[in-house]
Parts: structure tokens; C-alpha cells; sequence
């Protein structure tokens, strides 16, 4: 009997290690149990963070987009505006022209004193190119004075330039022809 006794010990011995180690382990599943738990909420308080600020962003996106969209239209506007406004003010140019060049044009039907245009525009002209040749001769007096026409000219005669002295030449023919015509 003792043998049994000591075979029901052992075993019982053995039943307390199983059910300590048993114990043991039912603990440690529910510790990480539990800590599953508790980052599994973290998680879905994260989750819930981000989708909040999605959500926020979201908001502001559409009314970002929605005020993007009122100025494209007020600038839309704006421009067909302008662009009215710059083709009445050409229409109004165009029409100012055509009767500014109605009138230069029949000004002399008024009045036979009054020129025609392009009389007057001819009488500039030939005022314009009197001034010029009066100070090509003023020019040249003032370089002829001073010793510098000498000097080109000997230069020129010295290098065998054919073109400054052609230039001269035409200087002195058109000296001829202004005092012909004055």
C-alpha cells in the first residue's frame, strides 16, 4: 500500500504541477489577452483620430474648392467684362479715327483756304528735309572751319578710298542742287 500511496502522491504531485503550470499559462494568455485589448483600442482610438482629421480635411478641401471655384467665376466675369469694355473703347477709337479722317479729308470743302492733307503732310515732309541738309552744310562749315574736313579728305584721297570721296562728291553735288533750288 505504501507504493500506492506513494504512486497517489506522485501523481497528485504531478495533477498540482499541471494545474500550476496550467494556472500559469491561463494567466499569461490572459495578460496577453489583455494587452491585445488594450492596443487593439489604441489602435482604434488612432483609427479614429485619423479618420476625424480626414474628415476635417475633407471639410476644408470642399470649401477650399468651392472658393476656388467663386473666384474663377468672378474672374471669368471680370474678364468678359474687360474684354467688353477694351472692344467698346476700340469700336470707339475706330469710329473717332474714321471721323477725324473724314473731316482732315473735306476740311478744304469748308474753306478753300484750308489744305488738304496730304498737302500739308507734303509741305512737312519737304520742311524736314530742308532742316537736314541745312545741317549736313552747318556740319560740314563747322568741320571745314575747324581742319577736319581737310583731314578726312587727305585721308581718304591718301588711301585709295573710293567711297569717301564719292561721299564727298555727293556732298558737294547736293551743295550745288540746294543752291539751285533755293
Amino acid at each position: 500500500m505504501e507504493g500506492q500511496e506513494q504512486q497517489l502522491h506522485i501523481q497528485a504531485q504531478r495533477i498540482d504541477r499541471q494545474e500550476e503550470l496550467l494556472s500559469n499559462w491561463i494567466n499569461q494568455q490572459g495578460k496577453l489577452q489583455k494587452q491585445q485589448m488594450e492596443h487593439y483600442s489604441q489602435l482604434t482610438q488612432a483609427i479614429n483620430q485619423v479618420t476625424k482629421r480626414q474628415e476635417h480635411q475633407d471639410k476644408r478641401l470642399q470649401e477650399l474648392n468651392q472658393r476656388q471655384l467663386a473666384q474663377t467665376k468672378a474672374f471669368n466675369e471680370f474678364s468678359v467684362l474687360n474684354e467688353g469694355r477694351q472692344l467698346h473703347r476700340e469700336e470707339f477709337n475706330i469710329n473717332t479715327q474714321a471721323k477725324l479722317n473724314y473731316m482732315s479729308g473735306h476740311m478744304h470743302n469748308l474753306h478753300s483756304t484750308i489744305p488738304t492733307y496730304d498737302e500739308v503732310q507734303k509741305e512737312l515732309t519737304e520742311q524736314e528735309k530742308r532742316k537736314v541738309k541745312q545741317q549736313k552744310k552747318t556740319l560740314k562749315k563747322k568741320m571745314e572751319d575747324a581742319g577736319f574736313w581737310k583731314k578726312l579728305i587727305g585721308k581718304s584721297k591718301g588711301s585709295g578710298s573710293s567711297s569717301t570721296q564719292e561721299k564727298h562728291k555727293e556732298d558737294k553735288q547736293e551743295g550745288g542742287h540746294e543752291q539751285s533750288h533755293e
